[in-house]
């Protein structure tokens, strides 16, 4: 699997778990503050893994997934100039 791949995918996935974090964390604020909710859905030390995890995740994989499109896009920047520096000191070639 390539890299930028991986981190679309861990992207995706942990976005998802944060998601899931913060609809937790409002339902229990919402059963604290007397409204309905799901009690006890997740324990707090996972919401909190969930709420913090997930976002910082999310970040490392759109990082990721940056980083390698933009070193892709500099080594094809880099192949086209010298690719254009080789033409035009190519001493074989006419000269117009």
């Amino acid at each position: 699997m390539r890299l930028s791949t991986i981190g679309i995918v861990l992207a995706v996935i942990d976005a998802i778990l944060a998601k899931i974090g913060f609809v937790v964390f409002l339902g229990a604020a919402a059963s604290i503050s007397g409204g309905g909710g799901g009690h006890d859905l997740l324990p707090e030390p996972m919401m909190m893994g969930f709420l913090l995890g997930g976002p910082i995740l999310l970040l490392l994989g759109v990082a990721i997934w940056l980083g390698v499109k933009i070193k892709a896009a500099l080594v094809k920047a880099k192949a086209r100039r010298d690719a254009a520096t080789i033409g035009c000191s190519d001493p074989e070639s006419p000269a117009s």
